[in-house]
């Protein structure tokens, strides 16, 4: 087979002869036979002498080995080799038998020219094509480097398959020596890095304490609602009546009830006012996962960034360059809603809702399932697969979140310990918490004097503009989270989004936009208030070309550099913006002033998936991670692969989120109205 394979111009088996042309390629290729240690420089030069003779382990061994690889100045920096046939290969060496490794080395190629000031740049464009046709390839290589919208040119992946004796450091330093044989035959410099987390062996899944304890909760909380739907089946029936378990206990044991809780949550009853909610909440979710598909593929290996580096220069792009501004829609429906049902049940009773109860309550509604995907983040996540970004993504996630895990709990991770964030939708759930606490303060001074709220109110909203434009100004950042490619999977390491993106101080505007919605239409209805024909067609006329605006300015962020009081005033409005349309779709389809869309909206089967969307939105990130961390080629991206992953994402996004809601979410909400409120 290699007698007459050929790769680059050389015959293969002259890349075992050290003293020809492609002399140095056998060290490129089985650079551990430089090793330190003894045991792995044995195995290695076992390994190149087998590879002589053809053997078939060592063949497969070298062939699981990144060649050649393609499409570089493509952007296609990744070759992932074979890394299965790498980790099932098993080797009976009389010193002691030993496996495949596999692990990932990373070049970073630098010319004389990297360091020449740079003068004009290219569009490397199609219509730029004659102005760059005769450059350097390393002027365009060093123009892509400093472009943040680009991925780098000068970086490659290689894949190795070695000896499992051999350790990251083995290959580190054999890589060292190799390099600086190759840079003095060479024009230009070459630097190879090897992280210890891309190095992997075949091995048996051991489960630790913590592991254990989470199969047994899940266990546990399986035999509960098993057995609880076993028991509502049976005491339903007349004859098996006197097994019904007396007082609050049987009412606890029906919590777990699976037939239960899925009647309560397919159960739509007669329309009301709010079910546009759902519609709202449902379709925004579609674009939001589509939006983290998109990060979570584009800022990963691909085969073709090229074509997403031109979505950067594309205006009609912006609903996915600025798709983060439909988090706002979820801050002022949530601001809403608590609003308008504190005060409307205040209304009811005819006195002020106990503000304990109401923390207490959000809290476990928030936190039910939060804790239990987030256990499984710090646990078995990781034990369930495997791919040569496996541990580089789901192992450093595991780590993170171990760490901070309790600031994730207490809805304080998007201001402690940022560096360290652990799951990336996350910031949401903290946010949305953070202006939660508004909620009940607000409603107890409108409840006491409606015009002291109402100013409390506006004063919060001016001062929380006021906080962004003075941040934003002052550290002179990004008025929106840009997507560029550096940022995409890893965007804890972006200051725009710790400092401006995820602090709920910086979020809080959206939220009391809702605040004040929702006492808007609590005096509406109370006061039977009709809305002019006249404003209603204004305000329709408005609402959309205001959220195009809103939304689409963010372009000239991404194709300009303006001045910080213009990042300033864009950052503190556009959110305001946003959602002040959002409260008045609310408002107006509400009051029945949106006749056209409230079917839309209103439709039974997504008033009932739209109650899954709190939970959908927990667990959709742990999808699309495990899909990121498996791959075992670069993504290829295209509209119709995107589709395709959207559909996925959404069919078992909802699937999980259906189990864990009548596994857990529903019990424990049931119980909490039998055990805390009676």
């Amino acid at each position: 087979m290699f007698g007459v394979q050929k790769i680059d111009g050389f015959v293969v088996e002259d890349i075992f002869k050290e003293k020809d042309s492609a002399g140095y390629m056998l060290d490129l290729f089985i650079p551990t036979t430089r090793s330190q240690s003894a045991k792995c420089r044995n195995h290695s030069l076992y390994y190149m002498s087998e590879l002589k003779n053809y053997t078939l382990w060592a063949t497969e061994m070298f062939d699981a080995n990144t060649k050649f690889p393609s499409g570089i100045l493509y952007g296609s920096s990744y070759d992932f080799g074979n890394f299965d046939e790498c980790l099932e290969i098993r080797v009976p060496h009389d010193d002691q038998e030993f496996t495949g490794k596999y692990c990932m080395a990373k070049f970073i190629f630098n010319s004389h020219e990297a360091n020449v000031p740079r003068t004009n740049r290219y569009n490397y464009d199609f219509e730029d094509y004659r102005k760059y046709y005769n450059i350097s390839m390393w002027k365009m290589i060093d123009d892509y480097s400093h472009e943040p919208s680009k991925s780098v040119r000068n970086e490659i992946r290689y894949a190795y398959c070695m000896p499992s004796s051999c350790t990251a450091e083995d290959l580190q330093f054999a890589l060292d020596e190799v390099v600086q044989n190759i840079n003095e035959k060479i024009s230009f410099k070459v630097r190879a890095e090897v992280d210890k987390v891309t190095c992997q062996v075949s091995e048996a899944v051991k489960l630790d304490t913590g592991d254990i304890i989470y199969i047994i909760v899940i266990v546990v909380f399986l035999l509960f609602v098993t057995m609880a739907s076993i028991y509502n089946l049976i005491t339903k029936r007349d004859d098996f009546a006197h097994f019904k378990l007396k007082g609050k206990l049987h009412d606890v044991t029906l919590c777990f009830s699976f037939p239960r809780n899925l009647r309560k949550l397919t159960t739509t009853g007669s329309s009301n006012s709010l079910d546009c909610l759902s519609g709202m909440k449902l379709y925004s979710m579609v674009l939001i996962i589509l939006l983290h598909r998109d990060m979570v593929d584009y800022g990963s290996a691909m085969k073709n960034p090229n074509q997403v580096e031109k979505v950067y220069s594309m205006f009609g792009m912006t609903f996915l360059l600025n798709g983060p501004i439909l988090v706002d829609t979820f801050f002022t429906i949530s601001g809403f809603l608590a609003t308008y049902l504190i005060l409307k049940n205040s209304y009811r009773t005819n006195k002020n809702t106990n503000v304990l109860h109401l923390y207490i309550h959000r809290y476990i509604r928030m936190t039910s399932v939060y804790c239990i995907i987030l256990a499984f983040y710090c646990t078995l996540f990781v034990k369930l697969g495997t791919g040569p970004l496996w541990h580089e993504r789901i192992g450093l996630e595991r780590e993170k979140c171990r760490q901070v895990w309790l600031a994730n709990m207490l809805y304080v991770n998007n201001y402690i310990d940022t560096k360290n964030y652990c799951m990336f939708q996350s910031w949401y759930m903290a946010c949305d918490m953070n202006g939660f606490i508004f909620v009940p303060i607000i409603c107890w001074i409108i409840w006491k004097k409606s015009s002291a709220g109402l100013i409390t109110v506006i004063v919060a909203l001016g001062a929380s503009i006021l906080t962004i434009f003075i941040v934003v100004f002052l550290n002179n950042e990004n008025p929106v989270l840009v997507l560029n490619n550096s940022i995409l999977l890893f965007p804890n390491t972006d200051s725009t989004f710790l400092t401006v993106y995820i602090p709920g101080h910086m979020r809080v505007s959206s939220y009391f936009v809702g605040i004040l919605a929702g006492y808007i239409k609590y005096k509406m209805d109370i006061n039977d208030y009709k809305i002019s024909k006249r404003w209603v067609y204004g305000g329709w006329a408005l609402t959309f070309p205001l959220m195009f605006v809103a939304l689409h300015v963010a372009f000239v962020f991404y194709v300009l550099r303006l001045p910080a009081w213009c990042s300033a005033l864009y950052a503190s409005l556009h959110h305001v913006l946003w959602s002040a349309c959002i409260a008045w779709i609310i408002i107006a389809i509400s009051s029945g002033y949106g006749p056209w869309a409230r079917p839309i909206l209103s439709w039974k089967p997504v008033v009932v998936l739209s109650r899954l969307t709190y939970t959908v939105y927990l667990c959709h990130g742990t999808i699309q991670l495990y899909s990121s961390g498996t791959i075992r080629n670069p993504v290829y991206a295209s509209t119709f692969d995107l589709m395709h992953k959207l559909a996925a994402d959404l069919i078992l996004g909802f699937l999980l989120a259906f189990i864990l809601t009548m596994l857990f979410e529903s019990p424990i909400i049931g119980l909490e109205k039998i055990l805390l409120w009676g």
